[in-house]
């Protein structure tokens, strides 16, 4: 109940750049999470979904405007993601205060978040996601493209820090793909760890680590 009334909260908030719309930035807030929600897969599924009586109910919206799936890209492209992150944050805080948001290994919690690439469309992002019982996204960063991912990253956690506060999360694990020096230090200094995924077994510190884990 208390996330349904965040998510009611929130559409309030959003906005977008398109001047006079007939179809308000709210509304295209509430279509995609029903595409979510009533698992549409595309905009054109949802699109022909939105014209139901079902929909138009579940949103409130009577009109004859119909919600249509050229519309929603128009207005994504200018959304305002700072109300979506405040809602996003929201949803994370509430499920960590209920013991979501940690694993037990070996009888210890840890807070756990990783971070990956994902394509949305035509578009590609780094995304930073809480590993959990409840696995929640926290964040996104746009990049232009593939081989962009580690500037992308740290643009990603900067903001992360900077919103959660340094040690939110125990561990961050990575692929070696979104990680290098800098990236790593940058964890560190905020008082998290790394783990880092690679199948490049040359790699010097690979087999430093491997001679460690012999000898222990």
């Amino acid at each position: 109940a208390n996330t349904s009334y965040s998510m009611f909260t929130v559409k309030s908030k959003v906005k977008d750049d398109r001047k006079s719309p007939q179809i308000s930035p709210s509304v295209i807030f509430l279509s995609l999470l029903m595409l979510v929600l009533f698992k549409k897969h595309s905009l054109l599924k949802l699109d022909q979904f939105m014209r139901t009586k079902q929909a138009k109910r579940f949103i409130g919206r009577d009109k004859k405007v119909a919600v249509s799936d050229s519309t929603i890209p128009r207005s994504l492209s200018t959304y305002h993601l700072n109300p979506l992150r405040s809602y996003l944050k929201t949803i994370y805080i509430k499920a960590c205060h209920n013991g979501k948001c940690s694993v037990d290994v070996y009888g210890k919690r840890f807070r756990l978040a990783c971070v990956d690439g994902s394509m949305f469309g035509k578009f590609y992002g780094c995304v930073l996601q809480s590993a959990g019982e409840a696995n929640l996204l926290l964040d996104i960063e746009v990049t232009t493209g593939k081989g962009k991912e580690i500037p992308t990253t740290r643009t990603l956690l900067q903001r992360a820090f900077r919103e959660y506060g340094g040690g939110f999360v125990d561990i961050f694990l990575l692929d070696a793909l979104y990680a290098d020096k800098q990236t790593i230090n940058l964890i560190l200094s905020h008082k998290s760890h790394v783990l880092i995924k690679t199948k490049e077994t040359s790699l010097t510190i690979i087999k430093d680590a491997d001679s460690l884990f012999r000898c222990w």
